[in-house]
């Protein structure tokens, strides 16, 4: 037996590092043996070196460039290392290799549902069917994508059609049971989510699910009982941990907040995602000596890892100390693979260093494969009122796309101030928490939980046609003005697509109380609608309680000022560009202020399948 066939029959016994030490024996004899390279390459994909991995199974292409298996483990290599492009490449030469390859056709439209390319996934689903036929996991795969483009019904179909057929499949009733919840319908959710439990069906997916959907019934204790459920039955979920967390903290129960972090960590949990989840969290909550301690824990095994030292940065910054941070966060451009975000936490970290052609430079590369992320859109305003002669300036003229509209009040109420009144007493019913949200863009006061708008109430549903209206007006406005101009103020609106709410809530802030500078990265048009304010709103000189856009929540060298003020008035629906930073000046009078909000971002057109 050669080196090559004892590292195999290693590798199939676990023994991964016996495994590894005969394939480079291997390779010492037969140097560039595709096989040996290939595999190397699956031993450290299996130990999450994805890098490593990429490494290794390139060069074995180099040498036997006829391998679709290597091709579409490149691309699942690349997809976990959230390089995108570079995996949906490698798993089209998979396809182009071996058309009839249907791990990587469905590897394919899995990558385009997570990257929410979902009239592209059902295109591309619509081909694997041809050669292959209807597969539970294309069908599955197609109803996530239905579910994305929000067609609820097409989706329920779709699962309907495997239940049809082995009505006790467990995916497909998970996935009702989410899309049910996309829908707003949580008690059918919840009903679908059961029937997996009561038939013996323990998975931690189906708790972790069942707890958001508690949680957007408000039903807290049974939210924190399913999550908990989900993390004792799989320890290394971050998500649960996470959804906890900002639950947990919101009703207020904070003496408990890190509890089930730390039981993991005693209990030897070393999940890479769970540690940084853990340091995110702390420096959410401001304690930055804390996070100071974690970060040099961590420094050991998580030097090279573009999160790592993305939230090393954050706790250097929240420290005082810009200098660290930036030259932590150079370390992120000597990575070869460079997820967007880090890139533009770098971007960010530049402005505050002065460094503006280089966070010039690195924002180039992100604008032109994404023009329309709005962080990268949002950074750009920043650089463009920081170093005029070297950023476009153009986008500064984003002042021209904020509307401002007047509510129109439904049948059986005189006047907008009289349905405000209606909707601020049930909006008040709605809001149940105790505590801001953890993200920490707004400071005393709560939100509501779940989408505000798949609520059928009248009072809702006449305020989601009014929001409807007035998008439109705002879309076909911002149209005329491109058409005129013959330029792209903002790349959001170029295509005039159809829209739709991808979230939508409502805040009561308290005396005191406001929003710190803030953008939607989720959105591309974003929206505040005021239904209660306090009588300082209307102090023309302090502007307390005041809608303001144009100051980063970035702490730069040089001060920037709002470029806008807009005064808040009962009625009034304010709509702007989701990248635009914006805020509130705070308000010292005994009342609250409630508002309504939402981000909405393109629907793609509908195609069948």
């Amino acid at each position: 037996m050669n080196y090559l066939q004892r590292g195999f029959a290693a590798h199939n016994r676990g023994e991964f590092s016996e495994a590894e030490k005969y394939y480079l024996c291997h390779l010492k004899d037969v140097a560039n043996d595709f096989n040996a390279l290939q595999l190397l390459g699956m031993l450290a994909y299996k130990a999450e070196d994805y890098q490593k991995a990429i490494s290794y199974m390139l060069q074995s292409l180099k040498h036997n460039a006829n391998q679709p298996n290597t091709e579409n483990n490149i691309g699942n290599a690349y997809k976990r290392a959230s390089e995108y492009k570079k995996s949906r490449r490698h798993y089209e030469n998979a396809i182009q290799l071996e058309e009839k390859y249907q791990d990587a056709w469905n590897n394919l439209v899995s990558l385009l549902v997570e990257t929410e390319e979902y009239v592209e996934a059902l295109s591309v689903a619509n081909q694997a069917d041809t050669l292959f036929g209807h597969s539970k996991r294309l069908i599955l795969l197609c109803a996530q994508a239905r579910r994305g483009l929000l067609q609820h019904e097409q989706a329920i179909t779709l699962l309907n059609s495997i239940i049809q057929y082995e009505p006790n499949d467990a995916s497909a009733k998970l996935e009702l049971g989410k899309t049910y919840f996309s829908a707003g319908q949580c008690e059918t959710a919840i009903h679908y989510y059961f029937e997996l439990i009561n038939a013996g069906i323990n998975e931690f997916a189906i708790w972790h699910n069942l707890g958001n959907a508690y949680s957007n019934l408000s039903r807290y204790d049974e939210a924190i009982e399913a999550y908990q459920k989900s993390i004792n039955l799989n320890p290394a979920y971050a998500q649960s941990y996470k959804n906890m967390t900002e639950l947990k903290w919101e009703i207020g129960d904070h003496q408990n907040l890190f509890t089930h972090y730390k039981k993991a960590f005693e209990s030897s949990l070393h999940s890479v995602d769970l540690q940084l989840d853990y340091l995110e969290q702390v420096i959410r909550l401001g304690l930055n000596k804390e996070a100071l301690k974690i970060v040099e824990a961590l420094s050991k095994v998580n030097r090279l890892n573009a999160r790592f030292i993305g939230l090393s940065s954050r706790a250097c910054k929240v420290n005082g100390d810009i200098k660290k941070a930036f030259e932590l966060e150079k370390k992120i451009l000597t990575l070869k693979f460079i997820p967007t975000e880090a890139r533009l936490n770098f971007v960010e970290t530049a402005l505050q260093s002065n460094e503006f052609e280089v966070a010039h430079q690195e924002l180039n590369k992100v604008l032109q494969l994404e023009p329309d992320n709005q962080f990268a859109l949002a950074l750009s305003h920043t650089g463009a009122r920081l170093a005029p002669l070297l950023f476009d300036t153009s986008v500064l003229s984003v002042d021209k796309f904020i509307f401002e509209f007047t509510i129109k009040p439904p049948k059986g109420f005189s006047t907008t101030a009289t349905y405000c009144q209606a909707l601020d007493k049930y909006l008040q019913v709605l809001h149940k928490g105790k505590h801001q949200p953890l993200e920490q863009t707004l400071h005393l006061g709560v939100q509501t939980r779940g989408n505000l708008f798949d609520d059928n109430h009248p009072l809702i549903t006449h305020l989601v046609d009014e929001f409807e209206r007035y998008i439109e007006d705002a879309k076909t406005y911002i149209k005329e003005i491109n058409k005129l101009q013959n330029i792209c103020l903002y790349p959001g609106f170029t295509n005039h697509e159809p829209s739709y709410f991808s979230g939508s809530w409502s805040v009561k802030l308290h005396d005191m109380g406001y929003h710190s500078n803030h953008m939607h990265p989720l959105g591309w048009l974003s929206s505040a609608f005021y239904v209660t304010l306090p009588k300082e709103i209307q102090n023309e000189k302090k502007k307390a309680g005041w809608f303001y856009v144009g100051v980063p929540n970035i702490d730069l060298q040089s001060e920037l000022t709002p470029t806008r003020y807009i005064k808040p008035e009962v009625g009034k629906l304010i709509l702007f560009p989701s990248f635009l930073w914006h805020g509130t000046v705070p308000f010292n009078e005994e009342y609250y202020r409630l508002t309504v909000a939402c981000d909405v971002r393109k629907r793609v057109k509908k195609i069948k399948l």
